[in-house]
């Protein structure tokens, strides 16, 4: 049989019909006699047949090999596995924290603890189950006696109130055993005589002899979930032994290990990696599959202790986590757990005040793309700005953070702002776990401080619609809410903080929507941030309000300040006295009292600071406030340590010409 001439193979027939016209196609240089192209033909048959195989084959080839490179890959799995080569974890879900107050209904004659894992939950209702949060450590309610002799004693009183303080009321009392400026926070007096408090933060006052103090009020911090004990296995004294927890998603943060041999158990110490353990060391780390599913992974004896053969290996664990425990303020007020004092029940009411932050579902892939190389800047060490940001939203919880240096510089300390996700304001549950990761990987020398934004800035926008024909305003309505919502939103894709609102941003939003022809912004500014520097009252900052633009001179662009210059008295009574002075000094307002609206002398506000009668402490001389603007219609500027959110949105709905 002579030489054939075989064709030239395109490398890029990959597909059912190109791999088909390419076999048919050389048919002729094979077999000259093969002439009948029918579907009917049996050779056509075969070769369709090997089409459609290779055509599969092709496709897993290319997924195969897609998914060898991030920036290509598309399934979890290999996600997950491609980030594990750079040590990097993808986060499951995380689970909302809250600050939760706990009130005993009578004080208590002793010490008294709610302890770890104590289940406090929503009320639910038709067709909606409670949540369920815990408490993330022991909460003491300490009783004691303030004297121990028949005789008055004279004691130091930190006060928040102006009214007249009677038994059961709540009082910072300073106990002297302490370090000079920490103060014993107590929340009831029993068997004190009465006493009139007056003017002044720090007073002396004579209590009864035999008085005794008690707790009634105090907070912890609470994690949606419920905690789940589990006995893993029998140790067999192998290297590396993996156990995986049974239940899932299992709260980041919240597993415990135990190693039983014989009648004494420890509890091991979770790592982030077992490279840095040594022989000796009772460590363990933790695996999460793609699937949600958490593994316990000890030592080889050289990277960590092996348990010993034969131990037994338990562990405590919560399960819970995403955004369902994201509840309001004042929502967890059910206690779940039954606490005794003395063999009798403990009467308690409790409460969030503030709203339930931190959950959020397991991170997407394209997150995880983003996140992962991300991680590499900072390589477990915090140095500069970006690394203390970046370390910080790798705590489970963490939406969003910003890291800012002091100035000067030379003071070495760091301010780290956090957001979290689903909401503005942190727990303090939650700002704690973020300080305590900071300061694992945090310079030597360097001060960490950590705190929600500095100013939550509410954006006022008055804007015109000009619908296009044959559109109503209940079409077009729906849609620019929308699209409001989730530009302000704090969930959005873009970065929060110092995050400019600009004009174009808001005109490109809304022009863009169905049924709207063009937009007219008549008013974009923000409503003035303000920031507090109370001098008499640090853990009772006032809130400026009614602070409204008169017009639209550009000189509203500004930053102003608050000085009060005369005080109430003590009298429970508002009859401070304030001036305002712009950023170079210029008294603007002088004499001012609260309650009333004053133009400053530039004509370039109004202003009306509220009565403070909801407030526990007066203002003093010398409190300062400060505040900014921004012009009527123009960009507004948002500073690094600031995010903004949805305030007045004013929309006018015209048709158009």
């Amino acid at each position: 049989m002579g030489d054939i001439r075989v064709p030239s193979i395109d490398y890029l027939s990959r597909d059912f019909d190109s791999l088909r016209a390419d076999m048919i196609a050389i048919i002729p240089f094979f077999n000259p006699e093969w002439t009948d192209r029918n579907p009917s033909d049996f050779g056509i048959t075969l070769i369709e047949e090997f089409a459609y195989v290779s055509d599969i084959m092709h496709f897993y080839i290319d997924r195969r090999a897609q998914n060898l490179y991030l920036s290509t890959a598309f399934t979890r799995d290999s996600v997950v596995e491609l980030l594990k080569l750079i040590d990097y974890e993808v986060p499951g879900k995380s689970a909302a924290i809250a600050d939760e107050q706990f009130t005993l209904a009578v004080p208590l004659s002793g010490n008294f603890t709610v302890p770890e894992n104590s289940q406090v939950k929503t009320l639910g209702g038709t067709g909606v189950a409670s949540v369920i949060f815990e408490s993330v450590e022991d909460l003491e309610f300490t009783w004691e006696s303030l004297t121990s002799n028949a005789t008055a004693t004279t004691i130091t009183i930190y006060v928040a109130d102006t009214t007249g303080f009677v038994a059961g009321q709540t009082v910072n009392v300073r106990d002297d055993d302490l370090p000079t400026g920490e103060d014993k926070i107590i929340d009831e007096v029993v068997n004190s005589t009465s006493f009139t408090v007056t003017a002044g933060l720090i007073n002396s006052y004579t209590i009864a002899s035999n008085a005794r103090v008690s707790i009634v009020k105090a907070t912890v911090g609470v994690q949606q979930g419920e905690t789940q004990s589990e006995t893993l296995g029998t140790s067999d004294g192998r290297e590396w032994q993996l156990y995986q927890l049974s239940q899932t998603p299992v709260v980041e943060g919240a597993v415990k290990v135990f190693v039983t041999v014989g009648i004494i158990t420890t509890q091991w110490t979770e790592v982030e990696n077992l490279a840095e353990s040594d022989p000796a060391d009772q460590n363990y780390e933790l695996t999460r599959s793609s699937d949600g599913y958490v593994s316990v992974r000890f030592g080889d004896g050289t990277s960590g202790m092996i348990p010993p053969s034969g131990s037994t290996i338990t562990s405590d664990y919560r399960v819970g986590g995403g955004t369902e425990g994201n509840v309001g303020s004042n929502k967890i007020t059910q206690l779940v757990t039954s606490l005794t004092f003395s063999g009798s029940p403990v009467s308690m009411s409790v409460t969030n005040l503030l709203s339930a932050t931190g959950g959020a579902e397991a991170m997407t892939i394209d997150d995880a793309k983003f996140f992962g190389p991300r991680s590499l800047r900072a390589l477990r060490r915090a140095v500069t700005e970006e690394d203390y940001a970046v370390l910080a939203q790798e705590v489970a919880g963490v939406n969003e953070a910003k890291a800012v240096t002091r100035l000067p510089v030379v003071i070495r300390e760091i301010d780290v702002y956090v957001l979290p996700s689903g909401g503005y304001a942190p727990s303090q549950a939650l700002l704690d776990e973020v300080q305590v990761y900071l300061e694992a990987r945090n310079t030597a020398g360097m001060t960490v401080y950590t705190s929600g934004p500095v100013n939550i800035v509410d954006i006022t926008l008055t804007f015109t619609i000009v619908m296009t024909k044959q559109y109503t305003r209940n079409q077009v309505e729906p849609g620019v809410n929308s699209a409001l919502a989730n530009f302000f939103s704090v969930e959005s894709d873009v970065e929060l903080f110092g995050k400019n609102v600009n004009l174009s941003d808001i005109m490109a939003l809304l022009d863009r929507l169905e049924g709207v022809d063009h937009v007219n912004i008549d008013m974009l500014t923000l409503d003035p941030a303000t920031t507090y520097q109370w001098i008499s009252a640090p853990t009772y900052p006032a809130t400026v309000e009614h602070i409204t633009p008169l017009n639209d001179l550009d000189l509203i662009d500004q930053t102003l300040s608050v000085e009060f210059t005369a005080d109430s008295g003590g009298t429970g009574t508002d009859d401070a006295l304030y001036k305002v002075v712009n950023s170079v000094g210029v008294t603007l307002l002088s004499g001012a009292s609260l309650d009333s609206t004053y133009t400053l002398s530039d004509g370039s506000l109004s202003i009306q600071l509220d009565s403070f009668a909801a407030l526990t402490t007066p203002m003093r001389v010398g409190d300062l406030a400060e505040f900014r603007t921004s012009q009527y219609v123009g960009n507004v500027e948002i500073e690094n340590y600031e995010v903004r959110q949805q305030g007045t949105m004013t929309p006018t709905y015209e048709e158009t010409d």
